[in-house]
This record gives C-alpha cells, sequence and structure tokens, in this order.
C-alpha cells in the first residue's frame, strides 16, 4: 500500500518567522505520485513555512490515497523589559543601574548595551539612555531602552557683604 509520513520537521527560528520546513516521506503505491498540501502546495516536501499545521495528501498513480500531517512550531515572542532603573546619586556619577527581564525566544541570551556593557544587569553606569539589543541562540533580537537620570548639578554662590562696626 502507498505510506505516507513526515521524515524530518524544521521549526520556525523566530516568533513570526517563515523559515519552517516538512520533508515527506512516501512509499509503495504505483509512482508517479501527486501531492496536495492544506496551503496549497503540490510539491513533495514544503519550505519557507510559518507555523502552523500542514496537511498532505499523496496519489499515487492509481488514484490510491495516503495523508500526512506536521505542526511547524515557534517560539514565544522575545521580548525584554526593564524591571527597574537605579538612578545616579550624585551630579555626573557612575553608579547608575538597569535591571533586565527577558522573556521568549531560545535561550541562551547575550546583551549589547550602548554603553558598551554585554552583560543582563549592567551597573556603573553614567546618566543617560541606555539602549539595549538582545539577540537569542537562533539570532532573534528584541531592544529595550532605559534612562538614568542624576540629580542636579548644586550650585553655590557666596556673597561678600561689608559691615560697618560702631
Amino acid at each position: 500500500g502507498l505510506l505516507v509520513s513526515i521524515k524530518a520537521q524544521t521549526n520556525v527560528d523566530c516568533h513570526g518567522g517563515n523559515n519552517g520546513a516538512i520533508s515527506l516521506s512516501v512509499s509503495g503505491g504505483s509512482s508517479p505520485y501527486t501531492y496536495q498540501w492544506s496551503n496549497g502546495s503540490t510539491t513533495q516536501d514544503l519550505t519557507g513555512l510559518m507555523a502552523g499545521t500542514y496537511t498532505v495528501t499523496v496519489t499515487d498513480a492509481k488514484g490510491c490515497a495516503g495523508t500526512a500531517n506536521a505542526t511547524v512550531t515557534q517560539p514565544a515572542l522575545l521580548a525584554a523589559a526593564v524591571t527597574s532603573v537605579t538612578n545616579v546619586d550624585c551630579y555626573t556619577g557612575s553608579n547608575g543601574a538597569v535591571d533586565l527581564t527577558v522573556t521568549g525566544g531560545t535561550p541562551s541570551y547575550t546583551y549589547a548595551w550602548s554603553g558598551g556593557s554585554t552583560v543582563q544587569d549592567p551597573t556603573g553606569l553614567g546618566a543617560g539612555t541606555q539602549t539595549v539589543t538582545i539577540t537569542d541562540s537562533k539570532g532573534c533580537t528584541a531592544m529595550a531602552t532605559a534612562v538614568v537620570a542624576q540629580p542636579s548639578a548644586i550650585s553655590a554662590s557666596i556673597t561678600k557683604t561689608d559691615a560697618t562696626c560702631n
């Protein structure tokens, strides 16, 4: 009889991506075979797939049919959120810090902060806007921005007064 099965399946690397693939194995029956996939494709194997379930019906030269299906998955959306910011204590100081939370994607993650740091939660920061690009193990990216504030400069002035003593 006609045997139809999924030989290999490639899941999507990044959420919303389209690099999924399905490789089909067909044996038995009488060639040539025709293929009708649920997405309209008529090829044996599929590439360029988004996440979803795909079903194929294979028909042989004598009209015998077999079906198979595969579900292509994707990781959760890679996202980053600034959990907290520690502002600089003194004007022009450098004791600011950012606490970052990363979700989704495929661990492990790398971090590229605008100030040069490569850790998830940088410390020793000066005042200013800190932007980070997070990249997961599949090359998916997300960005986040944190603003580290500082107090105003202390200004002082001395006023000289002349007093006349009697």
